[in-house]
């Protein structure tokens, strides 16, 4: 009687078929866990080098770009002309030219020669 106790308490207090399931879907659980968590982790880090490496290059393109800009904006201002500078030198060329809104009535093919020079 003592052994078959012993027996049944053995057994009572032991793992059961549940427990011992539940202990190795958790052992597996934690292993993927560990596999995975490497690759995600790296992932997210390649990604975030990644941004940062675009985002630099978006910084470096827009600053050309800005200089580029300030550079068409000197040349365009060089070979612009205002109104009255324009009258300037159409009169200077002799053509009667009392203000702006007058050119209006001259031909083209004279403005531009008169113009571009």
């Amino acid at each position: 009687m003592i052994g078959k106790l012993a027996f049944e308490y053995e057994k009572f207090t032991s793992k059961g078929v549940v427990a011992r399931s539940l202990g190795k879907a958790l052992k597996w659980t934690q292993l993927a866990i560990t596999r995975m968590t490497p690759e995600k982790v790296q992932k997210l880090a390649q990604d975030a080098i990644d941004a940062a490496q675009e985002a630099e290059l978006i910084k470096m393109a827009l600053t050309y770009a800005s200089r580029g800009f300030g550079e068409l904006t000197k040349q365009a201002a060089r070979f612009t002309l205002s109104p009255d500078d324009v009258v300037q030198t159409l009169r200077k060329d002799g053509y009667s030219v009392a203000r702006y809104g007058e050119i209006c009535a001259m031909r083209s093919y004279s403005i531009e020669r008169s113009l571009s020079s």
